[in-house]
């Protein structure tokens, strides 16, 4: 069964922590992009690693520029810099990866960009001086 935006939000609002013991290891791209993938590693799990990609992007466009738009190496530069995540070269690296699309994430939680912002287990004080330092994908 899928859960619901509803469910992930309040899954996700009501974790002490955003960090696990185990690693996983996801596979980023963006509907509009014609980039490589980024491959990378990180101890979040996927249910999580999904909401804060979408509160990244949301947070760019909330304090950067509202037609602030992040592309899989914009996300992947946040997370490596700020949330743990490690580059890893190439998918032969990882016996199974997630894969997440980050334009597909900001869809999904599309009308959800309030509760978003308000998890607060996902702020991190540098994410805004790191948003403003990266190139954004379109403005």
């Amino acid at each position: 069964m899928k859960l619901t935006r509803e469910q992930v939000i309040e899954i996700v609002s009501n974790i002490g922590g955003i960090y696990s013991e185990i690693e996983f290891f996801y596979k980023l791209t963006h509907t509009h992009s014609s980039n490589t993938p980024i491959y990378l590693k990180a101890k979040i799990e996927p249910l999580i690693m999904e909401v804060l990609i979408a509160f990244i992007q949301y947070m760019a466009c909330e304090y950067i520029n509202h037609n602030y738009a992040c592309d899989e190496r914009n996300i992947g530069s946040v997370l490596c810099q700020l949330y743990g995540g490690e580059i890893v070269k190439s998918e032969n690296h990882m016996q199974a990866y997630y894969t997440i699309d980050v334009h597909e994430m900001w869809e999904w939680m599309c009308g959800k960009y309030d509760e978003i912002l308000a998890i607060n287990v996902l702020k991190h004080d540098d994410l805004i001086p790191v948003l403003k330092r990266i190139e954004p994908a379109w403005i």
